[in-house]
């Protein structure tokens, strides 16, 4: 996990160097034409022009880097980025600081002092630019303090030789303050990921609690409770969308005596085995399958009508007849197999039924169908039934 925080980090860092390059950008021209117009008077007009020149071709590659950054940024790991980026400010630090070494007439002491005083702003508002990399800032600040240092000291005479080692270690002091912010910034990022992978697992943790929470545990189908809350959704969805709707109760018939012929060993896998008809059957992204208790199945068909259902129970029937579950315990007449008793309820549009009114029709219409000598199909309010006699 902490190797995958590292790399996130990292990559959050390189996200916010590139969406930062058009504000470097313009700080950059503007830095290099306050320099430009500065030393205009006392610097050579082509030196200007060729530094002026290189420093603008330089700053417009960053550009193109930070859009081939956003294509590709995926494709190479974030470690890649990171040493691109540190090549881009070691580039700039030493165009920097070219300029500065060329262009400033250190032997004016006022452009002597005035060197100093930009190489301290610059570095100042490089520190807060460059805040997400420390190797970025190191590959900066070495041209930038060192070089004109260094020109100050051996150029300047006995006071260029006092603000030399005064620029020098003020960029010392400057690069120690600057680790303790990068350190304190990149810690922020890193507990900002590590606070969102922890929601992300919570959330995970939660949703699988939710979903044993309302999954039946033997058959994997969908419990009483969470039935009770889709059935009162999708009555409303129907009142609301004018959509029709059907409601199926399916009962294993005689199953009691089929666990004191087989075992409950045996009945636990008949009921998996009816479970996972029931959903093949019953199969659409819309449709909800639950056991409703015991022996018991129910099923909601959004946007169903009553013949489209009915057909769908067929399919059921069809399908357990073919699996030839043994059952020589049934009271059904006539068979020696599993056997399924349903009843249907329906609705059209603009007909939904209150929750409960609902499922008492399926149930009086499955209680029926047990009544009249089960493995049989009803439905709710009519007489015709469908048997399944072998």
């Amino acid at each position: 996990m902490m190797t995958d925080v590292r790399v996130q980090t990292q990559s959050k860092a390189n996200d916010i160097v590139f969406r930062q390059t058009k504000i470097e950008i313009i700080g950059s021209i503007l830095a290099a034409s306050i320099i430009v117009l500065w030393l205009y008077p006392v610097a050579d007009f082509s030196s200007i022009a060729i530094w002026y020149s290189v420093f603008f071709v330089v700053l417009l590659a960053l550009w193109p880097l930070s859009v081939f950054y956003a294509k590709y940024k995926t494709t190479k790991s974030p470690r890649y980025w990171s040493n691109i980026i540190v090549a881009m400010r070691f580039t700039t630090g030493c165009t920097y600081a070219a300029g500065l070494i060329t262009l400033f007439p250190i032997g004016i002491p006022e452009y002597l002092v005035s060197l100093v005083l930009f190489i301290v702003v610059l570095s100042a508002g490089a520190m807060v630019s460059f805040i997400t990399s420390f190797r970025s800032i190191i590959c900066f600040f070495l041209p930038i303090f060192v070089v004109p240092s260094l020109y100050i000291i051996i150029g300047g005479g006995r006071s260029g030789i006092v603000l030399g080692i005064g620029t020098l270690l003020y960029g010392l002091v400057i690069i120690t303050l600057t680790r303790s912010i990068n350190q304190a910034f990149m810690r922020s990022i890193s507990l900002n990921i590590e606070n969102q992978i922890e929601i992300k697992k919570r959330k995970a943790v939660e949703l699988a609690l939710q979903k044993l929470t309302q999954r039946d545990a033997l058959t994997g189908l969908y419990n009483r409770g969470y039935f009770n809350e889709t059935l009162i959704s999708e009555i409303s969805r129907a009142n609301r969308q004018d959509l029709p709707l059907a409601l199926i109760m399916i009962d294993i018939d005689c199953f009691k005596q089929y666990n004191d012929q087989y075992g409950h060993v045996l009945g636990d896998e008949c009921l998996i085995i009816v479970a996972q008809l029931i959903k093949q059957v019953f199969s659409r992204q819309s449709d909800f399958v639950a056991r409703y208790g015991g022996e018991e199945f129910a099923v909601i068909l959004p946007d169903t009508n009553v013949h489209s259902a009915m057909a769908l129970c067929h399919s059921l029937v069809n399908k357990l007849q073919q699996q030839e579950i043994a059952h020589d315990a049934t009271n059904v007449s006539g068979v020696s197999r599993v056997t399924l008793s349903i009843g249907l309820a329906s609705c059209g549009v603009n007909k939904s039924p209150k929750y409960t009114a609902f499922i008492n029709q399926a149930d009086s219409a499955m209680y029926r169908a047990k009544k009249q000598g089960r493995n049989q199909i009803c439905l709710h309010d009519k007489e015709d039934n469908l048997s399944y006699l072998t």
